[in-house]
């Protein structure tokens, strides 16, 4: 009888963890009013430039072009941005940036 108990407990815990394997998950969108920034680069060989924000790397500047729509996302604030070509500072801006508004920078030598 104890082993009778101990399947039917057993096959209950099987049903009961692999209905929660197979749950619906629903993805669902939502405005998001974060600013952003973005750059105008008119010479190509500043694409590779590094775009550091508050003196994190943010990565290369053709990661954020206006013309290609990307863009980084921020917090709302004051931000201190710079660009770096081999180490060397090319650029530097601080910038103030709302909620919803985005900021293009054009990068220049």
């Amino acid at each position: 009888m104890r082993f009778v108990n101990l399947s039917i407990l057993t096959i209950l815990l099987v049903n009961l963890v692999s209905g929660c394997s197979h749950s619906v998950i629903e993805k669902t969108t939502s405005g998001n009013d974060r600013p952003t920034i973005n750059f105008i680069i008119e010479d190509e060989n500043l694409y590779d430039s590094v775009v550091y924000v508050n003196g994190i790397n943010m990565g290369n500047a053709k990661e954020y072009l206006f013309i290609n729509r990307q863009e980084l996302m921020l917090v709302s604030g004051s931000h201190l941005v710079e660009i770096k070509e081999d180490n060397l500072t090319i650029m530097s801006e601080k910038i103030f940036i709302r909620d919803g508004t985005t900021k293009s920078i054009r990068i220049v030598r």
